[in-house]
């Protein structure tokens, strides 16, 4: 029998690591303490300044720990069953919270034909490009965050409906215009 066994004996069973997060999530359960942990993350969220250092931080942490990251990712890729589809999931929602924010910004609405099915709506590039862009971009995931980040320019991109999408990229123009 090992001395960490001992100790662990010792310890009813927990290592300090094991006490140490059960005291820390008791710790931040309380309600005042909920409270505080709240207000403290709003004000930080709320500071520029404070945004412009974390998002520096973040990047060089993650520039730092990537290749660690990515072999922990890859070993639950293959090993953790169900982890692809959680995956998958959370990349749906994320897309669809993206598309709803562009969506709203310009209209939730066809800028040619007035269709407001969400699920029909597409982003349209006014000038062209938009196949290139996607490819340059590496997909509709980082065009739709490209759009965000430069903050939803209106005299770039405008809401389409897939048919009329369709028929401004194959003929130039759509049909509903012949009708007005």
């Amino acid at each position: 029998m090992g001395t960490r066994n001992i100790i662990v004996l010792y310890n009813g069973g927990m290592t300090h690591h094991e006490r140490y997060r059960a005291y820390y999530k008791a710790y931040h359960q309380r309600p005042e303490v909920k409270q505080r942990d709240r207000e403290h993350s709003r004000k930080q969220r709320q500071d520029p300044e404070y945004r412009r250092k974390h998002k520096e931080y973040v990047l060089h942490w993650y520039k730092k720990n990537r290749e660690r990251i990515l072999a922990t990712h890859r070993h639950r890729q293959l090993n953790e069953p169900g982890f692809a589809e959680k995956k998958r999931q959370y990349v749906k929602k994320y897309l669809k919270k993206m598309k709803a924010k562009i969506h709203l910004a310009l209209g939730n609405i066809c800028a040619c034909c007035g269709e407001s099915t969400p699920e029909f709506l597409t982003l349209d590039h006014i000038h062209g490009g938009g196949t290139k862009h996607r490819r340059v971009a590496g997909g509709n995931q980082s065009v739709y965050r490209e759009v965000l980040a430069e903050g939803i320019p209106k005299e770039k991109y405008r809401l389409l409906c897939m048919n009329c999408n369709f028929a401004f990229g194959h003929w130039g123009k759509c049909p509903h215009a012949n009708k007005r």
